[in-house]
């Protein structure tokens, strides 16, 4: 946390004695009228016995009708800032004055009562009017001062070396301590401050200054035993006892902040690292009451409160009270800014995040990775892909590569940023839809540094992003025999969700509760072990209208509908659940309409990535019981295989008219290289009871042809061969065919916020389909699609299709829609 001076101290400073005795001089006399010097001596003499009003009266009366006399204007400005306080009146004054011709005596309580309106700017600009003609070391501490307080430390304390402090007295000396002060030097600070204890003791303006120098020197201990041997202060004891608590509490947390990194860092879990900023949060509750917004601490307090609260994850409170102090943002200090800026994104609100990161980046020497990490994820989460990845180039040329040490000979070492930087680099590729560039980024880093677990645990993520959880596990099995960090942690508890072991899932997600319950993975795995506890559905309808001079012999008829919902139960005794699905086809012939609608329940076991289903289903009638049996499971991270089994298959629906069922014997291999690359290849036989044996091979290959933040495009290659033995005229049965087909498929995500986008899917393909004794027709596909993510845990679909394929040599175009949705209750 950077060192913040939370002291208003202007009030402190006082102006010389010496120099404001205003001389009624006679060496004046003959410069000015005797009436003139009489009427200004005479509002001189009223000022000093009390009498305010009718003395500064009478000087507007002679300034009104002397406005360029420069004595004049040097007792009348001197008294008033003795007095009174200056004005805008007074400031509009100044331009009468001529620095060559103003009394030295009354430059000071110009410059002086500029300041106390907190003009900082004009009292420097008057101070360098008057530095020609007034070489008194008053004016160069005062120069110092207003350096300081413009927030110009190196003009400060290039001032202040120029000063001799033994030529300095006390009053002089308690300046020079504060211009120190609040320009970072607390060493300087402190000596000055003690050389005007030194000189005089019993001051109380130097007390207190001593006392903040101690306080800004760290020395709390002192500072408190200082407090209470002074007894002077007694007036002042109880804003000063909370200056010190409120510095005590900035330190606390700055320690507390360390203690949690460094605890961290080695495994604890948050309820133990957080537990010394927790007590500062808790005292901070007993310090809101007593800082009122008139205490010199007020907004410091703030400042570190919020930055505490911020650093805690308790963001909206962070925000609520920095809006609570009515200050614009711009003027916070850097690190204040930067809370806020966690704070904003952390609540998803990363527009008003990307500004504050913005304004750090002006600020000297404070932008480091932890900021350009900020602002780039801000960015993200906007959408603003491009801009994110400008900022991973120009990041590159801001921070250090190398970290050098002091003594000499030492070797050079990597410079943290450079780790932080070479891990987002990475991230950033996977950001952009890059998964393959990232891995082999990770890959080649992983290579040239093999124990570093930040990069370890990135590889395993992103192997785990492109299907691979069990590559992911090899990759963490690396660090085996190191203590745990909560990366790792956390990946190994997403592989062992990936890899469907719930049981194993369940006992890490429980242990990281206990360690990390705030951490945003934790949260969200969390709530995906609670998605198992409720109901889910999935639910899809196509329907269509084909046109065809053989609507006998079509697959669906002129219309045609085919419909499928399935509502799952809770997930019980972490493996099994119980189902209940509706299936409904139906086809309109020039015989009429023929439906079949089957109605069934089943049981799921799913465990490893096995999977297991058997359901039992009937038709309207309520006869033709089938059972429809499948086994599926991963082999490794490639390969899959399933094999099915369903005693009533959904033949042709005029099959199905005439009294006809179907056994259906399929099995499937999939090869899955990772999300770019997959290949599959399916074996179904189906055993019609009017004695005609279909048989099925199907290939498909699917390949990543690009890929970036917003689209995605693959090409899908599909072949396949058949036979029946039995060609039946009821329905369309080809003794023989083979087809290919090549689709290209583009998913552009249009919209995204979070977990909710709106994607648009287009495909596109043609082929060719070959029917012994018909020859080869052309074949072509269309599909334009809408898919919603309407939040985490519902999903909607829907589109249009055309399509183009032969029967019996005759070519049908079939036009359908489709809508599907699926959730979670």
């Amino acid at each position: 946390m950077p060192k913040l001076s939370i002291f208003n101290y202007r009030s402190a400073i006082s102006c010389i004695t010496s120099l404001l005795i205003i001389p009624i001089s006679v060496a004046h006399a003959t410069e000015e009228s005797v009436e003139l010097k009489s009427s200004r001596e005479k509002a001189v003499v009223l000022v000093r016995q009390g009498q305010i009003e009718q003395g500064m009266s009478l000087f507007h009366s002679l300034i009104s009708q002397y406005p360029d006399d420069q004595i004049v204007l040097a007792d009348y400005l001197t008294l008033r800032f003795q007095t009174q306080k200056f004005n805008q009146d007074d400031v509009a004054l100044l331009q009468r004055i001529q620095p060559n011709k103003f009394p030295e005596y009354a430059q000071i309580p110009v410059i002086q009562g500029v300041r106390d309106l907190q003009q900082f700017n004009l009292a420097l600009a008057w101070l360098k009017k008057f530095e020609p003609y007034n070489k008194n070391v008053q004016l160069q501490v005062m120069k110092a001062v207003l350096y300081a307080e413009l927030n110009q430390p190196q003009d400060a304390v290039a001032t202040l070396k120029g000063i001799s402090l033994s030529a300095l007295n006390a009053d002089q000396l308690t300046q020079v301590s504060y211009a120190y002060r609040i320009s970072g030097k607390p060493i300087e600070s402190l000596n000055a401050a003690g050389l005007a204890y030194q000189k005089a003791p019993e001051s109380v303006s130097v007390q207190e200054e001593y006392f903040y120098a101690l306080i800004d020197s760290r020395a709390l201990l002192e500072a408190e035993q200082f407090l209470k041997a002074h007894p002077s202060l007694n007036d002042k004891k109880s804003n000063l006892s909370l200056n010190l608590e409120l510095l005590q509490f900035s330190q606390d947390i700055k320690h507390a902040i360390a203690h949690y990194k460094y605890l961290s860092n080695h495994g604890e879990g948050d309820k133990v690292s957080y537990a010394d900023l927790d007590k500062c949060l808790a005292k901070a509750t007993d310090l809101q009451k007593q800082v009122s917004r008139e205490k010199p601490g007020y907004f410091n307090f703030y400042y570190n409160y919020i930055y505490a609260l911020s650093f805690r994850g308790r963001s909206t409170e962070a925000i609520e009270y920095a809006q609570q102090l009515n200050r614009p943002y711009a003027d916070m200090p850097a690190y204040v800014r930067h809370a806020l800026a966690n704070a904003y994104l952390r609540i998803k609100q990363p527009q008003q995040a990307e500004t504050l990161y913005l304004s750090l980046l002006k600020e000297k020497n404070y932008p480091d990775m932890e900021v350009y990490s900020g602002l780039y994820y801000s960015y993200l989460e906007q959408e603003k892909f491009q801009q994110a990845d400008q900022l991973i180039k120009d990041v590159d040329h801001l921070i250090p590569t190398y970290h050098y040490g002091n003594a000499k000979g030492e070797d050079k070492t990597t410079a943290d940023d450079r780790y932080e930087y070479i891990s987002l680099k990475g991230l950033n590729f996977a950001h952009r839809n890059e998964l393959n560039t990232s891995e082999k980024y990770y890959q080649d880093i992983v290579a040239k540094t093999p124990n570093n677990s930040l990069y370890l645990n990135n590889l395993a993520m992103i192997q785990r992003w492109r299907e691979q959880p069990l590559h992911s596990q090899k990759t963490l099995a690396r660090l085996t025999g190191r203590e745990p960090d909560k990366t790792t942690l956390i990946n190994q508890m997403k592989n062992e969700q990936d890899l469907g072991n719930i049981q194993a899932w369940k006992k890490d997600l429980s242990h990281l509760l206990e360690l990390y319950p705030d951490d945003s993975g934790v949260m969200e795995s969390r709530k995906e072990m609670a998605d198992r506890d409720h109901f889910s559905i999935t639910h899809e309808t196509t329907w269509g209208h084909s046109n065809s001079d053989q609507v006998n012999q079509s697959l669906r008829g002129t219309r045609d509908l085919d419909s499928y919902t399935r509502l799952n139960s809770p997930w019980m005794h972490d493996n099994y659940r119980v189902f209940a699905f509706s299936q409904n086809r139906s086809g309109h012939f020039d015989i009429g309409n023929i439906q079949d609608n089957r109605y069934g329940l089943g049981l799921e076991w799913a465990s490893n990535r096995k999977d297991l289903t058997l359901a039992l289903s009937q038709n309207s009638h309520q006869d033709k019981t089938g059972v429809d049996i499948n086994w599926s499971q991963w082999l490794n991270d490639n390969w899959q295989y399933r094999l099915q089994y369903n005693s009533q298959a959904p033949i042709p629906l005029q099959a199905l008219r005439n009294k006809q069922d179907g056994k259906l014997y399929s099995t499937s291999i999939l090869w899955r290289q990772n999300e770019s690359r997959s290949a599959g290849l399916t074996y179904a036989y189906t055993d019609i009871s009017d004695g005609n044996k279909q048989q099925d091979w199907t290939f498909d290959f699917t390949q990543r042809l690009q890929a970036s933040p917003h689209h995605i495009t693959d090409m899908l290659v599909s072949a396949g061969y058949g036979t029946n033995s039995k060609q039946e005229p009821l329905y369309f049965s080809p003794e023989q065919y083979y087809a290919m087909n090549v689709t290209l498929q583009h998913d552009w995500v249009t919209w995204r916020k979070y977990n909710q986008n709106f994607t648009q899917h287009f495909e596109l393909g043609t082929g060719f389909y070959n029917q012994k004794n018909y020859g080869t027709k052309v074949t072509w596909n269309a599909q334009y699609l809408h898919r919603w993510s309407l939040s985490r845990t519902w999903q909607l679909e829907y589109g249009i299709g055309i399509t183009r394929h032969p029967y019996d040599g005759k070519q049908e175009d079939r036009t359908y829609g489709l809508v599907g949705f699926r959730g979670i209750f």
